[in-house]
Formats: structure tokens, sequence, C-alpha cells
């Protein structure tokens, strides 16, 4: 098929087909249903286990939020992560908005922190707040940080360190995870050093559960007990 200089609107086979269609005829075509396959959807086992975790921490009274994974670099110091832990070691942005989110986040404290002084300072008498969000740290040699995606869970009011050690508890038991223990820990300065303790599940570390420390909620101006699970 040789197509004519002037008809520049022809550049493939689909506008040669419909040029055989028109002089053809259309009426002469016969008509046919079209037809495919199609794959039953289906939620992967992450996609599961988030959404037993939405529901577990729902049903406890808990709210969700979603905060932005680009963080500024000072707000580490705001929680006590001391300038030397490897959480200190970001992804710096190539065109931030601004020193404010100039960097991805490696922890998800910060970000809960702010939302709970939000809530504070609107003088919201109690919060119950949780977060699955990712968390970016650097890899050596490799151009791309891993993404990790973490929990968090934070309150304020009129509950207490029993109560966060519960829904902890009763989320762990709803992921079908029974291998678990908790044990005093005093290491963390982001946590109060006589109420805080170490999650761990089959022997490793998971988590850290317990009373935010007086000064972290002093740099985040809320004047009162918060309890936190990261």
């Amino acid at each position: 098929v040789y197509v004519p200089t002037f008809r520049a609107d022809v550049e493939g086979m689909a506008d040669i087909s419909e040029e055989i269609a028109r002089i053809y005829g259309y009426d002469k075509i016969p008509v046919t249903m079209t037809k495919g396959e199609v794959v039953a959807g289906g939620k992967t086992r992450l996609q599961k286990l988030e959404d037993t975790i939405k529901n577990t921490l729902s049903e406890a009274g808990f709210y969700e939020i979603v905060t932005y994974s680009f963080i500024d670099p000072k707000e580490n110091a705001l929680v006590n992560i001391a300038e030397d832990d490897k959480r200190n070691n970001f992804v710096r942005i190539l065109n931030p908005l601004g020193e404010e989110n100039s960097v991805m986040r490696t922890d998800l404290t910060s970000s809960m922190m702010k939302i709970l002084k939000n809530n504070y300072a609107r003088r919201n008498p109690e919060a119950m707040l949780f977060e699955i969000g990712k968390i970016f740290t650097p890899v050596e040699g490799e151009v791309l940080p891993l993404e990790t995606q973490d929990i968090a869970l934070g309150m304020y009011g009129s509950n207490d360190f029993y109560d966060i050690k519960g829904n902890v508890e009763q989320l762990l038991e709803d992921c079908g995870i029974q291998d678990y223990d908790f044990a005093r820990c005093s290491d963390n300065l982001t946590f109060h050093p006589g109420r805080c303790a170490t999650l761990t599940i089959k022997g490793e570390k998971a988590g850290v559960v317990g009373q935010i420390h007086p000064s972290v909620c002093q740099n985040f101006k809320i004047d009162t007990e918060v309890y936190a699970a990261f």
C-alpha cells in the first residue's frame, strides 16, 4: 500500500483499515461482540494485614492519620534522637520546597507528635491516633533507599501505660502473632525511663511502647502525659 502524499492523515495500519472499511461499507461488516479474559481481583497478604490493623485500632477508638514523608531534619532532635543515631542519616530532597520539607523521614515519632500537638493546641481533651506509614533508610552503595512500612500509635487524655500496652497486645493477637514479649526499657531517650517497654517478637526487637518523655512533650508544647508505641 502506498499512501498518496496529500493524505497526511494516514499514518499507520489503523488508518488504512479505516479507509478499507469506509470504501467497502461499514454496513457490510458483521457485528461481533467484544470478548476477553477477566481475572478475579483480590487483596495481597500485606493489604489484608493492613485491613486487620486498621479494623482492630478503629474498634479500639483510634483515628487514622496520614502525614507527609518529608520532614524537617531538626525534628529528630525534638524527640530526643541523639546526633550520632543512625536515624539522622537522611535521604535529602534535591529540590525541596523549604527546610521544613527537605529530608525523608527515618522515624514516625515526630510525625505523630506533631499531630498530637495540633489536637492538644485545639483543646481536644483526648486523642487516640494511629498511622501506617513508610520510613526511608539510605542503603550504602544503592541509589534508592530502603522503604519500610511502620506503625505508630499515640494518645493522651484518660489513657495510661497499660491502656496502650493492651492495645498493642490486642493488635498482635488479631494479626496472629503470639510469640511476643515485653521487657523494661530505659535506653530510649524518647520515652520516660521508668514507663517504657521494648516489644520483642520471636526474640527480635520489634518496637517500643510507653510514656513519652516529659521533655519531648515540652518541645511540642503538650502539658499532659502522652503515651505512644512505635
